[in-house]
């Protein structure tokens, strides 16, 4: 309790002659700093912590102190941890000028107090963190700071379920009915206890940094800008403490006091790149994430070294940069030329920005089929004119060809010759003709699908659908293709499975309907594991049952009927659209639920042959 310290005791009860104290009334009773030191010699709390190092060691001493005495707390009295006021009460009044000062002052007399504050933003004696921070960017903004600054974090009762009640030290119960703000726990689930999870990268002071946030010519105070590093982890904290938009560069640190082989202390500054550990040599870059946001970043080694780190922030708009990795390029042509085309820009996932720079050709080769398809559209579908379809499936054809050609030169090529692939593919735009899509943007998904498959061929697949899903994925060919799609229009009011998904789910799931008609129940049980499926039909729970969209399932199971249909044997197409017709009828009297659907089938006889027709011998 800070009003046993001889400096607060002072102030309150025998203040200074000429200084009015916290007492006025004490004025009277004043005493010189000399006339008290004789009356009160020695500091009660300095005897408590020196009896019980020697008396109970291992007890933690935590005191409580305000007034900016936290520091005089740890330094002098030598508490182990002690309650840091200014952390809620700067940060709620956006102090942050005094508050970034008071934590260099720290860091110039020794950076080991900082590791002892106890950080917080509400406690019984004042307003509840969501009375005080809100609860929306603010409050996330301080709780980041409050979980990955040295020291150790403290939540107040009922704060991260967002109560308003304060509660007193003296409650045994909470006397408001309040519900829990589903909200904001979900922003401590999403942006806040993650980082918890990482407290031994926060927590200690050695390799902490603090630094200036220059925005043009001049420090912005309002950003919080520090880093941390712990076995080998690195991560940087960028804070805006204000309702404005802001933007600059960090780079050197603010002074921290460092030991000398006299027993002294000396003042350095470090920049970020020495901070983090970073190497500047040439083909040296660095990958990191945003854990706020997920988007990956890619910057040179000499870069960080030379210019920092550049942010732009919004109102209490905060970054957490971790996951940092270093990868090297040794003549600058795959992790160079990505960030060089990135231009500092987040994406979702470098390694995947990554497989367009690679297989640039191919990815360059797969735009001019589709493009090529695209514009003759009418005339490769065009039931009437044999010929016309001839002549537009060569010129598809062609670009195919040298696609595929460039695909094998990427050393990838299998067993199977780029001529017989062509073939194959030749045939099933042929067959594909004969019952096509109605609309445009259907019949460019089928060229999409026919292609990616045929190309999955090149890679040496052998027909394994796994292998192939995998191999598209990683030379970026199914996302060129899903981008490409995306860019097509889609007909007015479609409600069924989105453009991406559908690919995904072609080129995973292609035997789907086959499998069906031999056995409905495994196969839908099959299929309603895999999570492309699940999403794609939009499997989910509600009420305790789980539901799939009717519009989504009619959709993915009329096209991997007609995928069937391409793949399958004179004469097998009416039993595979007779198939899928059961199918969508089975999930109509399922209700459109999973745990309906399932035993149904596996209870149902398999579809009758139409009339009039026998089975093929």
């Amino acid at each position: 309790k800070m009003t046993l310290a001889k400096l607060h005791f002072q102030r309150l009860w025998y203040p200074q002659p000429g200084q009015g104290g916290g007492v006025p009334s004490r004025a009277e009773r004043g005493l010189t700093r000399e006339e008290f030191d004789r009356a009160f010699p020695t500091e009660f709390w300095r005897e408590v912590v020196d009896r019980v190092a020697a008396e109970a060691p291992g007890t933690l001493l935590l005191a409580e102190a305000f007034w900016l005495m936290e520091g005089y707390f740890v330094r002098t009295l030598g508490m182990h941890r002690v309650y840091n006021s200014a952390f809620m009460n700067m940060l709620k009044m956006e102090d942050n000028a005094r508050y970034r000062q008071t934590i260099k002052n720290v860091l110039e007399f020794n950076p080991e107090i900082l590791k002892r504050f106890v950080n917080f933003m509400n406690n019984p004696d004042e307003r509840t963190a969501v009375e005080q921070f809100g609860k929306e960017g603010k409050y996330v903004g301080a709780a980041v700071l409050l979980v990955t600054m040295p020291g150790l974090p403290m939540f107040g009762h009922g704060q991260i379920e967002g109560f308003h009640e304060k509660y007193g030290m003296e409650y045994h119960r909470a006397y408001w009915d309040e519900p829990v703000d589903e909200g904001l726990v979900a922003a401590h689930e999403d942006l806040v206890f993650p980082l918890m999870r990482k407290r031994y990268l926060f927590s200690g002071s050695e390799n902490f940094a603090l630094y200036d946030f220059w925005a043009g010519d001049r420090v912005n105070e309002d950003v919080f800008a520090y880093s941390n590093r712990a076995g080998g982890e690195r991560a940087v904290i960028v804070y805006h403490n204000r309702c404005a938009s802001t933007a600059g560069w960090i780079r050197t640190s603010a002074a921290f006091a460092v030991k000398d082989g006299a027993g002294g202390t000396r003042l350095e500054q470090t920049t970020l790149a020495h901070a983090l550990s970073l190497d500047a040599r040439p083909g040296r870059f660095y990958a990191f994430r945003d854990w706020a946001t997920g988007l990956e970043y890619l910057r040179s080694g000499r870069d960080l070294a030379d210019h920092g780190l550049y942010a732009e922030l919004g109102a209490f708009q905060h970054q957490a940069l971790l996951d940092w990795r270093e990868l090297w390029d040794a003549d600058g042509t795959t992790w160079g030329r990505l960030c060089d085309r990135l231009g500092g820009r987040g994406v979702r996932s470098l390694d995947t920005e990554l497989k367009e720079v690679r297989f640039a050709d191919v990815v360059r080769g797969l735009t001019e089929l589709l493009a090529s398809a695209r514009g003759r559209l009418d005339d490769l579908f065009d039931p009437a004119s044999p010929g016309t379809r001839e002549t537009a499936a060569a010129f598809v054809l062609d670009r195919f060809g040298a696609l595929a050609e460039a695909v094998a030169a990427e050393g990838r090529g299998g067993p199977i010759g780029v001529a017989a692939i062509r073939e194959a593919f030749r045939r099933e735009l042929a067959a594909a003709g004969k019952a096509p899509p109605p609309d445009e943007h259907g019949r460019m998904a089928l060229v999409c699908f026919l292609a990616l498959r045929r190309l999955g061929a090149v890679g040496g697949m052998d027909g394994s659908v796994p292998r192939t899903a995998a191999w598209l994925e990683d030379f970026g060919i199914l996302r060129a293709a899903m981008r490409f799609l995306g860019g097509v229009p889609a007909a007015v009011g479609g409600a069924g499975v989105p453009d991406g998904l559908l690919l995904r789910l072609l080129v995973a799931r292609p035997g789907f309907v086959a499998e069906a008609k031999a056995d409905a129940a495994g196969a839908v049980r099959a299929v309603f594991s895999d999570p492309i499926v699940r999403e794609a039909v939009g499997l989910h729970w509600s009420g305790g049952h789980e539901w799939f969209n009717k519009e989504r399932f009619e959709d993915a199971v009329a096209w991997l009927a007609r995928i069937a249909a391409i793949d399958a044997k004179p004469g097998a197409a009416a039993g595979l659209r007779r198939t899928a017709e059961a199918l969508v009828a089975a999930a109509e009297a399922a209700g459109w639920r999973a745990d309906r659907l399932v035993p149904a089938l596996a209870a149902s006889k398999p579809p009758p042959a139409a009339p009039g027709r026998r089975k093929p011998s």
